[in-house]
């Protein structure tokens, strides 16, 4: 878009504590320029989120959601190269209609 703030498009899939199919739209502000380079996020994303319960026994039944989610995150990229980076994100992301917050690595 401009020098430093990227638009883009991703998608996640978790089902360790979460079940979660998701897709949607980003946008991204790069803190400075260089090798290592911080970078904030908001996004808005469409999909199917049901909490999970692996200690219970038997396991608790959640609602199943089919909604859209905000979210913000933090992260930080290492540029190899002009369109690619190795990046770390820290994402946390509320799902409309539920109280529920849910954060991603």
């Amino acid at each position: 878009m401009a020098n430093r703030a990227w638009l883009g498009v991703e998608g996640e899939i978790h089902s360790l504590l979460t079940e979660r199919r998701e897709a949607g739209l980003f946008g991204r502000y790069y803190l400075w320029n260089g090798g290592f380079v911080g970078f904030t996020e908001v996004g808005l994303s469409y999909g199917r989120f049901q909490q999970r319960s692996i200690f219970a026994d038997p396991p608790l039944d959640y609602p199943l959601y089919r909604t859209t989610k905000l979210s913000a995150a933090f992260g930080l990229a290492y540029l190899v190269g002009r369109r690619v980076s190795l990046e770390g994100v820290f994402k946390v992301g509320k799902a409309s209609g539920t109280d529920w917050i849910q954060p991603s690595l």
